[in-house]
């Protein structure tokens, strides 16, 4: 992220596929299953996602038979990644889960985790979580709609502070300058 524009950046780059395009998708769902686990999300309070508005997606991690999984592994110095795209692909956002991260390799996580979305633009989303169990990545997909900001919705107002750098204090929303999340009301 630079420091002068205080805005992250990605590299982008375009990519030759051989064959027809698959046809785009645009469902939602908020299950998902990789190999033996059941990723589940739901938002905070069952309230819609709106542009603007940082919300907690909360996640659960389970056997397919229901029981709590525990054994989520560190991946770059989280127990989760979740990635966040709109359909015009012309941004993202990356998101660690609230918490204590690991220290140390052989520390263990889940069944719960919980992140921080303020969407910058209403429509159809993709968003995966990355985990790691055994060594091996394990990437759940799901499909989410957000909603435009409420019509004349005033900006929020109040102390915002970020859910990883609780240093991180401000006026009002915005992003974390350290890791680029949603700052969340106080």
């Amino acid at each position: 992220m630079p420091t002068f524009t205080g805005k992250q950046q990605y590299s982008q780059t375009l990519m030759q596929i051989a064959g027809p395009p698959a046809t785009r998708a645009e469902t939602t769902n908020n299950t998902a299953e990789v190999d033996d686990l059941r990723f589940d999300l739901t938002l905070e309070n069952d309230e819609p996602l709106r542009v603007g508005v940082a919300l907690l997606l909360r996640g659960k991690v389970t056997t397919k038979d229901g029981r709590v999984f525990t054994q989520l592994e560190p991946v770059m110095g989280a127990f989760a990644h979740m990635v966040a795209f709109p359909t015009s692909l012309d941004s993202i956002a990356h998101i660690h889960p609230l918490g204590k991260e690991p220290e140390q390799a052989s520390e263990r996580g889940g069944p719960f985790l919980s992140f921080a979305f303020a969407p910058e633009k209403a429509g159809y989303y993709k968003v995966f979580l990355q985990t790691q169990v055994g060594g091996r990545n394990r990437f759940a997909a799901f499909g989410m709609k957000v909603e435009p900001a409420l019509p004349g919705a005033a900006k929020a107002s109040g102390e915002h502070v970020c859910p990883m750098h609780p240093e991180v204090k401000q006026e009002g929303p915005g992003v974390c300058p350290k890791c680029g999340m949603a700052l969340m009301k106080k």
